[in-house]
């Protein structure tokens, strides 16, 4: 959830989004750090699994 909500509305509508919503208090820091973990391996997520070819 953090992540599509930063990507739309930044870091401190975030923060704010998730206080209205979950009546949490989570620190800028943190929603900064999990946008970005969730995009460090949103590359990795994607790739196709292709098995490798071990011929005959």
């Amino acid at each position: 959830m953090q992540a599509s909500e930063v990507a739309l509305n930044g870091f401190n509508s975030t923060v704010e989004i998730i206080k209205k919503t979950t009546v949490a208090q989570v620190p800028k820091r943190q929603v900064e750090e999990l946008a970005q973990k969730s995009a460090s391996d949103f590359d990795q997520f994607y790739v196709p699994a292709i098995p490798k070819f071990e011929g005959r």
